[in-house]
């Protein structure tokens, strides 16, 4: 069974029980889904407020919405669509997030009675420490395509929806930065330099960006509520 398949309640057990999957990484997946949840909410809240107020059932006085652009409602369902895809990706990476830690720890499993066994299980645990590592690099990643959603969105969203917009970026960084750490976490371990600086050089970038970005946001809310 997947976790999306789980309840939420089921979820939350797995996570409590005595085994090191579903971890960390699988929780920053769902938290950075859960934000894009909450992005996709606000969106679609204030394209129907626009709609309505396109229909004239408002009369477009003290508007609810903050968007001026050209085609306001297409914006908002297009980051309705942007929200559901990232929506279902982080419930994959999810899954995908555990079932790379469980490839680590049966490589570390493999036999090493001779040197032929010795070798095969070196390159076993070095190629599950680097899916161990890219899956939490896509969650860095979409995570902050999240936060680029709540960046639009606290400019053009329902004013009445900004602490909902506050809360899937807060979550969105959470998920960015814990997905960080596992990243970080298995990186001394990879001998491939190339690798490690190319993962450290992206993430690097991404966590300098989401940074700014959130701090922003959360500046604009704070000042707005």
């Amino acid at each position: 069974m997947t976790f999306k398949e789980r309840t939420v309640s089921e979820f939350i057990q797995a996570v409590a029980e005595g085994s090191p999957t579903p971890g960390g990484g699988t929780v920053s997946a769902l938290i950075a889904g859960l934000s894009s949840a909450l992005v996709g909410m606000v969106g679609s809240l204030s394209a129907a407020r626009l709609q309505a107020k396109t229909a004239g059932k408002r009369d477009g006085k003290n508007s609810d919405t903050q968007c001026e652009n050209r085609d306001p409602k297409h914006l908002m369902l297009d980051m309705v669509s942007t929200a559901n895809h990232l929506q279902m990706r982080f419930l994959a990476l999810a899954d995908e997030d555990s079932t790379a830690y469980n490839r680590v720890i049966t490589a570390y499993r493999l036999p090493k009675s001779t040197e032929e066994e010795k070798q095969a299980r070196s390159l076993a645990i070095q190629d599950a420490l680097k899916e161990a590592c890219l899956v939490p690099a896509q969650v860095v990643k979409f995570s902050l395509e999240v936060l680029r959603l709540t960046e639009i969105m606290v400019e053009h969203g329902m004013k009445s929806a900004m602490s909902d917009v506050a809360v899937a970026c807060l979550a969105a960084w959470a998920g960015m930065r814990g997905a960080h750490f596992n990243v970080r976490i298995n990186l001394p371990s990879i001998k491939d330099e190339s690798f490690v600086n190319q993962v450290e050089g992206d993430m690097a970038i991404c966590m300098s960006s989401g940074s700014d970005i959130f701090e922003g946001v959360m500046a604009q809310i704070e000042q707005a509520l």
